[in-house]
């Protein structure tokens, strides 16, 4: 179903931080609203370009109705994530802390080879003691 109404808008914001990078943002109209949705900066790979790309990205998905706004504060999401989707939140943060590259590599293989091919579509309220069972099992009939 595409979205009626204006066309929606956008634009690419850059935060100068005390220590020199720049912070990427998105700020959107749509449905009738502003939304602000950070992305990151320079040392997370962002850019402007890649921001630019992502704007675009944005807006063709409201222009299509297919994206959903982000939770405001305070609201929590409609169901909770996949193992997928928390465990790439998981490792995204634990590379912004600073792990070092053969640590990341390491997890996203393990992520990759073992616990995803699994877990990966489950959601984590759907996560327990009798699908880990299943898991371990599956794991050692491999």
């Amino acid at each position: 179903m595409a979205h009626r109404g204006r066309p929606p808008t956008g634009e690419v914001r850059r935060y100068l931080r005390a220590d020199g990078t720049t912070t990427f943002s998105l700020r959107v109209v749509a449905y009738g609203e502003r939304h602000n949705l950070p992305l990151g900066n320079e040392r997370d790979g962002w850019n402007e370009r890649r921001a630019g790309i992502e704007l675009g990205n944005v807006l063709a998905q409201i222009g299509a109705g297919i994206w959903k706004p982000p939770p405001k504060r305070g609201e929590f999401p409609d169901q909770p994530p996949t193992f997928h989707e928390y465990a790439s939140m998981w490792l995204k943060r634990r590379a912004v802390e600073g792990i070092k590259d053969n640590t990341r590599k390491d997890y996203l293989w393990q992520l990759s080879n073992h616990l995803l091919p699994f877990l990966g579509p489950y959601r984590l309220d759907e996560i327990g003691l009798s699908l880990v069972e299943q898991f371990k099992d599956a794991k050692l009939d491999e």
